[in-house]
């Protein structure tokens, strides 16, 4: 409904604020609602969110999420891949040939080896839950997977550095200067993510 709005008057101003508020108000409790019924859904033990599930999952006929066996196959050889520490490259060349159900850039490969939920922890709206989504790896393979990757990316980062150093050789002490505060800085961003992990 669009009720025109009156500003003229004080009375105009009063009445067009009072509603903004109801509305605002309803607004909110609408999102309070929405959230208390997918909480409630979640503290019984059910999937809550919508959509298609992430890859390695599918969703039941009773709504639920389930191992995607074949898909589970793909996840784990990647998951092990990565824990030996090889590059996102040959990783994102795996999941890609080994399936045809979806394609991995090398940033859904990232966000997959950081999901949690691959250990069967699932976070949803501040709370952990452990048994609405199944585990296909162990939490010990995925932080282990996820400590390489880090690793493989704070040195690829540290050559690229090192190759622009040279490119600019000693002619400019600044970009040199900025070049190891970079360095330093994704070594700090590497350090803090493993001791979070």
């Amino acid at each position: 409904v669009n009720d025109e709005i009156k500003t003229k008057t004080a009375s105009d101003r009063c009445t067009t604020n009072m509603k903004m508020v109801i509305n605002q108000y309803e607004r909110e409790k609408i999102i309070e609602r929405t959230n208390d019924g997918l909480l409630t859904i979640a503290s019984q033990s059910r999937y809550p969110c919508g959509g298609k599930p992430a890859f390695g999952w599918y969703r039941g006929k009773d709504k639920d999420i389930y191992i995607n066996e074949e898909e589970a196959i793909t996840v784990r050889h990647a998951i092990n891949m990565a824990k030996k520490g090889r590059a996102l490259d040959d990783i994102q060349g795996y999941m890609n040939t080994a399936q045809n159900a979806r394609f991995f850039e090398k940033s859904s490969i990232l966000n997959m080896i950081n999901d949690i939920k691959y250990a069967g922890i699932f976070k949803y709206k501040g709370k952990i839950y452990y048994d609405i989504v199944p585990a296909i790896v162990a939490l010990e393979d995925l932080n282990e997977a996820r400590k390489h990757i880090m690793m493989n990316i704070y040195l690829i980062i540290s050559f690229i550095v090192i190759i622009v150093d040279h490119l600019f050789h000693a002619h400019m002490a600044t970009i040199k200067i900025m070049l190891n505060i970079i360095i330093i800085n994704a070594g700090i961003v590497v350090l803090k993510y493993l001791k979070k992990h």
